[in-house]
């Protein structure tokens, strides 16, 4: 018989409240949002609830971010240019992280800004 593994969305995970699994969650945000950066690539909303979990074994996961990426501005500058796009994942980032993490304080503690320049 073929077990079934659905993903299950990374807000249901941080209500677990494991705080090995939170440490592994800060260290995946960082380097997605490393990842965002150096390819240049829009979001406007990465709250826990836009991005599932897919548990690959006991204690191994891996975080896909299924809805909140790209851009909806008519005239789109940031796709154009890797500055105007960077200093847009900065702001969007720097401004709504603490309001889309903020039911995990424990978590939230450990997140970080991006530097601004």
């Amino acid at each position: 018989m073929m077990t079934r593994n659905f993903s299950r969305s990374l807000h249901y995970y941080l209500c677990q409240g494991d705080r090995r699994f939170n440490a592994w969650v800060v260290a995946e945000i960082e380097c997605l949002k490393q990842d965002f950066y150096a390819q240049w690539i829009e979001f406007h909303d990465l709250n826990p609830t836009n991005i599932l979990v897919k548990r690959l074994g006991f204690d191994e996961f891996r975080m896909v971010v299924i809805d909140g990426v790209g851009h909806n501005h008519f005239i789109p500058l940031a796709s154009y240019s890797p500055v105007h796009a960077r200093k847009k994942l900065v702001r969007v980032w720097n401004r709504r992280y603490r309001q889309w993490y903020s039911a995990f304080p424990g978590l939230l503690n450990q997140l970080k800004p991006y530097p601004t320049f």
